[in-house]
């Protein structure tokens, strides 16, 4: 605390105001001290010239006994007879200063210089105080009114912090709690937008099953309905149903995964076993529709994802591809390794991605505007997932596509 007190400018400079003041007063006292005593030496010299003169004047005669008597011999008689004689004039032994008329002058003199002097130093000490304590209270009133501009919601004001001291200390500490303040507000107008565009996402995703689930409800229920039209809008009812199940899941699963609910937490693991894991979780799919997947230069390497959702990224891209691949065509997989990083490609031999839409792939609901796509089920939700996932490791995804010959989707994992 003292040294922190000692390296506040303010103080170290009242401090050493208040030593230069206290030298330059005891300079000053010690100068008019040996003054005094100088004039007083002087009067007493006059006073032996005048007593000497006086009585060398009286009794020439007696010169050389009056200068034994004043310099040399002091006599038990001489000394009480002159004490008495002294008396009677008003001078005796431990008589008061002031009332001594050899020195009395020149003590008064000084005193009242040194009281002069010490009424200029106290002022002087006293302006210095006051303008200490106004300097060090007008950095308290900035910090006062930079709190009041913060809490109406003014991130833009900073405080001067480049010098030393506690005050400057605290200067700097406000800076960086407005500059927090400031990133932290952002971030929830950040929060407060993408949870408006998630209300709207939601909304636009549910009103098209919702509103054709209403209708063939109304039918199903107002209309006098063959056995055979009636079994065809239960299955397109149990069709919408089903795919508002399975954008409720994607929805819960993005809305835990950005609300922090759900921690990407990278782990030490082979990412060859992950990405055996996705391939299995798809081949079945594949299969069915006849599609060819090859896997070539896989190899095991351990490097930090987290395993669950590390898949859950892959098998999204494998889901997309094996989505928009024709029956009969291939989707080849294949790692590569650099001093930096892991790459995953995923190729497909699909129906390939507009130029014009490739940055708008991963744009959460996003769906292509071609027929095969908007035909196809499917949310726009499982490219948006897989990006995130990656990036929140650290990775990212990047993208080459051929409108009609296919698409290729490097995942990136930088080691």
């Amino acid at each position: 605390m003292n040294e922190n007190i000692s390296k506040e400018p303010i103080i170290r400079k009242t401090i050493f105001l208040f030593i230069g003041l206290t030298i330059v007063m005891l300079f000053f006292q010690g100068f008019y001290f040996y003054n005094m005593i100088n004039k007083i030496e002087n009067e007493e010299i006059k006073n032996y010239e005048n007593i000497i003169g006086t009585l060398v004047k009286i009794a020439p005669e007696k010169q050389y006994e009056i200068g034994q008597a004043l310099f040399e011999n002091k006599q038990k008689d001489t000394l009480d007879l002159g004490r008495k004689l002294l008396k009677q004039y008003g001078y005796k032994k431990n008589m008061y200063l002031l009332n001594n008329k050899i020195s009395g002058k020149v003590y008064k003199n000084f005193l009242y210089k040194i009281f002069i002097v010490s009424i200029v130093i106290i002022i002087s000490f006293t302006m210095l105080a006051i303008s200490g304590y106004r300097s060090i209270l007008k950095k308290l009133e900035e910090i006062s009114y930079g709190l009041k501009r913060v809490v109406e919601g003014d991130c833009s004001i900073r405080l001067e912090d480049n010098k030393e001291g506690i005050i400057c200390k605290v200067a700097h500490e406000f800076n960086i709690m407005v500059t927090r303040t400031k990133i932290t507000l952002e971030n929830l107008d950040k929060e407060k937008e993408k949870t408006k565009a998630l209300v709207n996402d939601i909304s636009h995703q549910l009103k098209t099953p919702l509103s054709s689930l209403e209708l063939f409800n109304t039918l199903l229920i107002e209309e006098d309905l063959e056995e055979d039209e009636r079994i065809e809008f239960l299955e397109k009812s149990k069709y919408e149903i089903n795919n508002l199940q399975w954008l409720v899941k994607a929805l819960i699963k993005v809305s835990r995964l950005e609300t922090g609910m759900i921690d990407i937490k990278p782990e030490s693991n082979d990412i060859k076993n992950t990405l055996l894991e996705a391939i299995n979780s798809i081949y079945g799919k594949a299969l069915e529709k006849n599609l060819n997947i090859k896997a070539d230069n896989l190899f095991s390497y351990k490097i930090n994802h987290d395993k669950r959702w590390t898949k859950e990224s892959l098998v999204n891209i494998l889901e997309n591809a094996l989505k928009y691949t024709k029956e009969a065509g291939y989707i080849n997989i294949s790692m590569e390794k650099s001093e930096m990083y892991i790459k995953i490609n995923i190729r497909d031999s699909g129906i390939g991605i507009d130029k014009q839409e490739i940055n708008k792939i991963f744009n959460r609901f996003y769906r292509g505007n071609d027929e095969i796509v908007q035909s196809t089920e499917g949310s726009g939700i499982g490219l948006y997932l897989a990006k995130w996932i990656i990036e929140q490791e650290g990775g990212t995804i990047r993208v080459k596509s051929v409108l009609g010959v296919g698409t290729t989707f490097s995942v990136i994992i930088f080691t």
